[in-house]
This record gives C-alpha cells, sequence and structure tokens, in this order.
C-alpha cells in the first residue's frame, strides 16, 4: 500500500480512537453530567467544572450570534443571567472536533427556587430572540425538542424579541463564513412572506425554505426533521 495513503488510514484510525477515549473518559452516566457553570464563554458555549475536572459544553439544538456580531454579548449576558456560577445538569449528546460536548443545559429557574433543574437553557435562549434554532442538526434532537425549539425561534420572531428586531439579521453560520451582510437571494418571494401555506403551492427548494424558517409555516415540516417538503 502507498505509504502516504497508509499514513492517511491510520491519521483517521488515530483520531477515532482519540474521540472514543475522550467520550469514555465522561462520568459514568456519559447520558448526564452535573456540575457548576464556572465561565459563560458566548451565548451558546460555557465551562462546567465537576469533580476539579473542566469541561467544554456547547448548547446543542442552538446557534446564538459570535462574539464580534451584533448581539452577541447580548446572547452571553443572557445565558449568564440563566446559568452563572450556578449548578447544571447537562444531557449530553455528543462531542464536537474541538472537543466540546454537545448538550441540553438543565438549570433551576431563577423565579423558583423550591425547584429543581427544570429550565432549558437552550430553549430559554431561543425563546428570548438571542439565538437560532440550529436546524441543520435538528436531527441530533427528539421530535418534541424540534417541535418546542422551532415554536420558541418563531414566537420570539413575531415579537420581534432579541436580534430579531432587526429586518433580517444574518445567521451565525454565514457570519462565521465571512458574511457581514444578509446574503442575496435569487427569489422575490425571499422579501416578504406570502400567503402560500402548503408544499405545492412552492417553485423553488430556496422558497420552500424561506417560507418554514422566516415566515415560520411549519407545515411545510410535516415530519418534523427542520427541512421543508
Amino acid at each position: 500500500m502507498n505509504t502516504s495513503i497508509l499514513c492517511s488510514h491510520f491519521g483517521r484510525a488515530l483520531a477515532a480512537l482519540l474521540l472514543l477515549a475522550s467520550l469514555l473518559s465522561l462520568p459514568a452516566s456519559a447520558l448526564e453530567l452535573v456540575g457548576e457553570v464556572v465561565k459563560v464563554v458566548d451565548g451558546d458555549t460555557i465551562h462546567v467544572l465537576r469533580d476539579n475536572r473542566l469541561y467544554k459544553i456547547r448548547l446543542g439544538g442552538i446557534d446564538a450570534p459570535e462574539s464580534n456580531q451584533p448581539y452577541g454579548n447580548a446572547a452571553k449576558q443572557y445565558l449568564a443571567s440563566l446559568v452563572s456560577r450556578k449548578e447544571v445538569r447537562i444531557e449530553t449528546l455528543k462531542k464536537d472536533r474541538y472537543d466540546r460536548i454537545i448538550g441540553k443545559v438543565w438549570v433551576q429557574p431563577a423565579d423558583c427556587t423550591r425547584c429543581s433543574t427544570t429550565l432549558d437553557a437552550n430553549h430559554a435562549v431561543v425563546l428570548a430572540g438571542l439565538a437560532w434554532w440550529y436546524q441543520y442538526y435538528a436531527e441530533d434532537q427528539s421530535p418534541s425538542d424540534r417541535g418546542r425549539y422551532a415554536s420558541a425561534e418563531k414566537e420570539a420572531r413575531l415579537r420581534q424579541l432579541g436580534l430579531w428586531q432587526e429586518p433580517n439579521p444574518v445567521p451565525p453560520w454565514d457570519w462565521r463564513r465571512g458574511a457581514r451582510t444578509p446574503l442575496p437571494t435569487s427569489h422575490s418571494a425571499d422579501t416578504e412572506c406570502g400567503e402560500k401555506r402548503y408544499c405545492k403551492q412552492m417553485t423553488t427548494c430556496e422558497e420552500a425554505r424561506f417560507y418554514l424558517n422566516t415566515c415560520g409555516v411549519t407545515t411545510l415540516d410535516g415530519d418534523g426533521d427542520g427541512k421543508p417538503c
């Protein structure tokens, strides 16, 4: 076998083993991690301390504005108000390439001192209009969570909360690619929400995505996978 190909296979195998080792290093119950939030990095990333070990947590199912993006600091401050210096319970989903645990963060509601960790912080940030529901990774969520997060974003849009005060905010996944203004679209229907409600009324996939993601027409997503038609 060619040496370069062999090295390539070895490199991929080693990366897979390292990822497996990192997952096995989680507490015995890999589906749950309990610890104290010692740092809020941004609107969707926190550091949690457990047994003198620091865990980097990426809130699953959401994507908050980047730190250098409009509303980035607001998202960070809001998340901090929910979880900073509090004990949280994290339902872990997986680890990403940056060695962060992807999970749902549960915390005690600020207005209920007798409650346990019953507030879904990920959902709360979306509901406050300070993060997008991250539909690209919708398949990592349960069907019920997909519906809840989609509804939270829709409500925040309708109420023009947080970043939805802007007419057309730039999603963080576009911002990370260097976009600093809304990306242009080729379909005229993307400039405003019309009366269309069903897949048979759509003329392009782009239009269907616009009606689902921007106008909140959930009838276009019958199976709840975050993708229209």
